[in-house]
């Protein structure tokens, strides 16, 4: 018999619009194997069946299904005129063992604070997965388990600066520090200004995020560098360089030393072979 995996991106929207009054999912009718569905409205409203009740999903609440269950979830063109959501489809053990537990805590429908913590961290993880940005399942994992511990914590009320803002951008660039992307735009992301989110960032963990950032991308270049024969110019722009130039300069301020007197460095290291690959 063939194992569960641990984790399985089944779907994802980062924002879905329906109207149609045949919209509906039964949840019995999808398959034996276990998915957990994360469905939350951004506006209008849907409606959920669970143990024979039906519960009503409206603007900033998310409804948490299980594949399979005698249950089910519809638009209802009495209730709103549209509805949009984003919602993500999520298999395995991980999903299992996260969600149902908060669930069975907390309800099949929880609120979920347009301008809060979790909000933000769920809209940021669906747009990660539907643009491709988490491809190996440990940092979807990550990803997934953030969210969870976020909408638990946001559920009991005991948020605090341990699961705040700083966090939310510093996962973000862990995930993000090979793309081009600047800190701007991530604490954009986040919903906060630069200015504010830096010097709370710089509070928490004692140095800027676009510091932060940079030795992030530098230890990425030193790793390309140590595995591979690789140009300058392309290893920029597999750990968020603009060119191998701007590359050749952070890396020289950083380090002390060139890129390519750290590979001459790397050579001797091995005997005056190659680098190793």
């Amino acid at each position: 018999m063939r194992e569960a995996p641990i984790l399985r991106i089944n779907g994802v929207s980062a924002m879905e619009t329906v109207r149609s009054p045949h919209y509906r999912l039964n949840n019995w009718r999808r398959g034996n194997n276990v998915e957990i569905i994360l469905q939350r409205t951004l506006s209008g409203c849907g409606m959920i069946r669970v143990n024979g009740r039906n519960l009503r999903v409206g603007e900033n609440q998310m409804l948490i299904a299980s594949v399979p269950e005698r249950s089910s979830y519809w638009f209802d063109p009495a209730q709103s005129k549209d509805w949009t959501f984003q919602w993500l489809n999520i298999g395995g053990a991980i999903a299992r063992d996260l969600w149902l537990p908060l669930r069975r805590k907390f309800g099949v429908v929880v609120p979920m604070d347009a301008e809060g913590q979790c909000a933000r961290a769920f809209a940021l993880l669906a747009a990660d997965f539907e643009a491709n940005r988490l491809q190996d399942v440990r940092g979807q994992a990550e990803a997934l388990y953030g969210v969870f511990v976020t909408c638990w914590l946001e559920q009991e009320g005991g948020l605090d600066e341990a699961t705040g803002p700083a966090v939310v951008l510093k996962n973000l660039i862990h995930r993000r520090h090979r793309e081009p992307v600047n800190i701007k735009e991530l604490c954009g992301l986040v919903g906060q200004t630069r200015e504010h989110l830096s010097r709370e960032f710089r509070r928490i963990y004692g140095i800027e995020p676009a510091a932060y950032l940079r030795g992030l991308r530098l230890d990425a270049v030193e790793t390309e560098l140590r595995h591979g024969a690789l140009s300058l110019d392309t290893i920029a722009s597999r750990t968020g360089f603009g060119s191998g130039r701007q590359l050749a300069r952070a890396f020289r301020a950083s380090r002390s030393i060139t890129p390519a007197q750290f590979r001459d460095m790397l050579r001797r290291e091995n005997g005056g072979g190659k680098t190793r690959k």
